[in-house]
């Protein structure tokens, strides 16, 4: 399957745009641990906020991890008959796999059951949970050629008997870029990659510690708390006000700095913490100073007249 959905396990998905049909799911996201032969069970709300009817059908279909910006690649579109072991809907008019009729300016419940077997081996599952548009609602749009809507949203499974399931990391990179800024107010991008070396997904809980001459703090960045599946790894970004931003510092003292990251996989395992440093030297300051200073050294000296000496030749003449 070559479709990859530009999705950072966060939002929604569709191969064309879905909110421009009004259709969107909710919850964007379903996290969950569970025991082997036990049942929990997930309301999902969809809305078709759009002016047409849409035929639409729901399947759940397995992923896995693409890239290292949180994207996914589903390993097929349809619904595999393993996969209802494990899923099904509890409505009564609307089953996984079958058409339904979603009218225009509607919201339909969906309420999806999840059951892993009691022989289910414990680790990771990843799937999606799958609105597609039916062939009845299949249409042509004003370019002539055929577009159908999907929409999604992950469900991150993981089956264990443990409360507290093992979290494993490492960290793959970080360092600071440019090492060196030498440019007058250029920022510094810190790059961070952590790699999930065990079987269960986390999130890393932690921070950038900014110090001056490796001794004094400066600033603190914190770290977004991604998903990072198991068997993947994930650049990570950072969070100011709850907002998510690139991790950068600039700051107007020039020198030697030390950048610190420290974090903890769910906050639950032994912290991780590695080092790097960079510079702040920018070259323009300094070249303005030498400037000024060489316009003050070749300045024009003004004629001083010995006036005395002239007095004194004056009146021998």
């Amino acid at each position: 399957m070559g479709l990859v959905l530009g999705l950072s396990l966060r939002f929604s998905l569709s191969r064309v745009e879905a909110q421009t049909w009004g259709l969107s799911l909710w919850p964007l996201l379903l996290e969950v641990t569970i025991q082997p032969g036990k049942s929990l069970t997930q309301a999902y709300w969809l809305i078709n906020q759009g002016g047409r009817d849409l035929y639409l059908t729901a399947v759940v279909v397995p992923f896995r991890p693409e890239g290292d910006q949180g994207q996914l690649r589903p390993l097929t579109l349809e619904l595999d008959p393993e996969v209802k072991k494990l899923f099904r809907l509890t409505n009564s008019q609307i089953q996984l796999g079958q058409s339904f009729k979603l009218a225009a300016n509607s919201r339909q419940q969906l309420v999806l059951k999840i059951t892993p077997p009691a022989t289910q081996p414990e680790g990771d599952y990843y799937y999606l949970f799958l609105i597609k548009q039916a062939e009845e609602g299949e249409f042509l749009p004003a370019s002539g050629g055929q577009s159908l809507i999907q929409i999604g949203s992950p469900i991150l499974i993981t089956v264990t008997r443990s409360a507290q399931p093992l979290k494993q990391a490492a960290i793959s990179q970080f360092r600071a870029q440019p090492r060196w800024a030498k440019r007058w107010q250029q920022p510094i991008q810190f790059q961070l990659r952590v790699k999930n070396i065990g079987p269960h997904f986390f999130k890393p809980e932690g921070e950038i510690t900014i110090l001056y001459w490796g001794r004094w703090p400066k600033a603190t960045l914190t770290l977004r708390p991604d998903n990072i599946l198991a068997d993947s790894q994930r650049l990570i970004g950072c969070l100011k006000e709850d907002r998510p931003q690139p991790c950068q510092f600039w700051s107007w003292w020039p020198g030697y700095y030390q950048a610190r990251v420290e974090f903890r996989p769910d906050g639950q395992a032994e912290s991780l913490q590695v080092t790097t440093d960079f510079f702040l030297l920018p070259l323009e300051p300094f070249l303005g100073l030498i400037l000024i200073l060489g316009l003050i050294k070749i300045r024009p000296r003004p004629l001083k007249l010995n006036l005395t000496k002239i007095g004194l030749k004056l009146n021998n003449n």
